[in-house]
């Protein structure tokens, strides 16, 4: 079979950006602030996903359906059945507050260990608005990895459905 070397090559660039950015996000921002951004990972992969459903959807009605992101026309029953409900939305951000809930208690409760262990204010020093930008940029190229994935897993079920 021919592989989709344009979306393979697009989720490999997302998936290599995210992790640079994330990296290269704990220059500018506290450790802590990274894992609560990337807990919330969930999120920004959902609303990415929808962006790109609601690209292709568009594409379907307005053109040729063709482009980097495969041959919409041949998959549209993919893009209705991926459409995200309102119980999923409301079930993400559950779990996302969860989470970072969790981690900010872990959080708080470590900062006062620390403050009472040695006796003096430890001084966290602010995250910089580049590295909060970095983390932004990993959290949607982590969103755009998810939707390229999928792409691609519609792409090899609609491959073994018209091969049987």
């Amino acid at each position: 079979g021919k592989l989709n070397h344009p979306l393979m090559i697009l989720t490999s660039l997302a998936y290599l950006t995210a992790m640079a950015a994330s990296n290269e996000a704990l220059h500018y921002v506290s450790y802590p602030t990274c894992v609560l951004a990337k807990s919330s990972k969930l999120i920004p992969t959902m609303i990415v996903g929808w962006l790109v459903d609601t690209y292709r959807g568009w594409k379907i009605g307005h053109g040729d359906g063709k482009g980097m992101l495969g041959n919409a026309k041949t998959n549209h029953h993919s893009h209705a059945t991926s459409t995200i409900n309102a119980m999923e939305w409301i079930g993400a951000a559950f779990i996302t507050i969860g989470i970072i809930s969790f981690q900010y208690i872990q959080l708080h409760n470590q900062q006062q260990r620390n403050q009472s262990g040695n006796g003096k204010s430890s001084e966290m020093e602010g995250d910089s608005p580049y590295g909060l930008a970095l983390l932004g940029l990993s959290l949607f190229m982590d969103g755009l990895l998810g939707a390229c994935q999928n792409l691609l897993k519609a792409k090899r079920k609609e491959k073994s459905n018209n091969t049987t």
